[in-house]
């Protein structure tokens, strides 16, 4: 996926050719020589590994300033299996992971104020998760049992435990607003639910806490919600289409609209093209239409694209000089492709819909207001 003006997500970069700042030293009763130890990044990317020494193992690596994130040391290729994964956030410094085996069971970390923040909130939060385990595998047991009565209880105290551990993070969170911690455990939290859920505490956070890539990331996830979140107004715009005339979006106002955000140059932009005609060809005639706003600065190789697509419906360019920090007419596209799909109010109701999802929801709105 192409940037447009800065990156849509911003990750750790891996090992890099500088100096190495970041330095992990394992030492685990037991461990045999020869191990394979895997570095993973927060998409759960390999970007190093290693092999172990008897007892232990080592990492040395690079992370740029404000570039702190979450990463995964897995023992071995085999995900899920017991005491073989260990997660943890990471910056700049040492941290030392001790235990007595077998592989990362009960390991303590110690390190710079991050690994204590990190150890900290574990440790306030032990009660609940020990418990919340306890009943996931109570509920595991009646549900291979079938027994529909304990299975109903046990979720209403699985939904209690869940309250409480909400209850406990907002509060950690709120008296530890200058830790890296903190924005850690809130984009766990909005991950599953829409931004606007947290924003209010993630705003609350101070400087130290979001200088880091997790923070950058809902940075830009709370600017793409301030400006076009599920229910805001979409901003007015006017362009020019594929003939040189004017069109604006107000035009359009009683219709459902899919703002498409693309370029001539973007493969994934240009492998949304089926769907879209799909989606034009089922609900037409049912109030809805497409809008593809260009932002390639060749405007022969737009028209190329759209006459080779066979875009069949509005399509207008954005001229470069209106783009400022990702930032077109109001609408905050960090990269192509970027779509909305507006309502006949002109009130944002979905984003970035992919493949199929277009027409699902389109499906989903008409029958609704039918």
């Amino acid at each position: 996926m192409k940037q447009l003006i800065i990156a849509a997500c911003i990750f750790p970069l891996g090992l890099q050719a500088q100096t190495n700042n970041t330095h992990i030293k394992a030492t685990i009763a037991g461990m045999e020589a020869g191990k394979k130890i895997y570095l993973k990044d927060s998409r759960y990317q390999a970007i190093d590994s290693t092999e172990s020494t008897v007892n232990g193992f080592a990492f040395n690596f690079h992370i740029a300033e404000g570039e702190g994130s979450t990463y995964l040391l897995q023992i071995g290729k085999a995900n899920g299996m017991d005491n073989t994964t260990l997660h943890l956030y990471l910056d700049k410094g040492t941290v030392l992971i001790k235990g007595n085996g077998p592989l990362f069971k009960n390991v303590r970390l110690t390190g710079p104020s991050f690994i204590n923040d990190w150890n900290h909130f574990h440790q306030y939060i032990k009660a609940n998760a020990t418990a919340t385990a306890a009943l996931s595998k109570q509920a595991q047991e009646a549900r291979n049992k079938q027994d529909s009565i304990a299975l109903k209880q046990l979720y209403a105290q699985l939904r209690e435990t869940d309250s409480v551990n909400r209850q406990m993070t907002d509060q950690w969170i709120l008296s530890h607003r200058s830790s890296p911690i903190s924005v850690w455990l809130l984009s766990t939290r909005y991950f599953y639910n829409r931004i606007e859920k947290h924003e209010a505490l993630f705003k609350k956070l101070l400087p130290t806490a979001i200088n880091n890539a997790i923070g950058k990331k809902m940075q830009e996830q709370v600017m793409i919600n301030d400006l076009n979140g599920i229910g805001k107004t979409a901003p007015n715009l006017s362009l020019t289409d594929t003939a040189g005339k004017p069109v604006a979006l107000q035009d359009f106002k009683g219709k459902y609209v899919l703002l498409d955000f693309w370029a001539s140059w973007c493969l994934p932009c240009r492998e949304e093209t089926p769907f879209l005609q799909q989606a034009l060809q089922h609900y037409g005639n049912k109030n809805f239409t497409i809008i593809s706003v260009s932002i390639d600065n060749d405007t022969s190789k737009w028209l190329q694209a759209v006459r080779k697509d066979d875009m069949q419906w509005t399509n207008l360019i954005d001229p470069a000089v209106n783009r400022s920090n990702g930032v077109l007419h109001g609408y905050y596209v960090p990269t192509v492709p970027t779509n909305l799909l507006i309502d006949p109010n002109a009130k944002i109701i979905a984003r970035n819909l992919r493949g199929e999802e277009v027409a699902k929801k389109l499906e989903q709105v008409l029958t609704n207001r039918q």
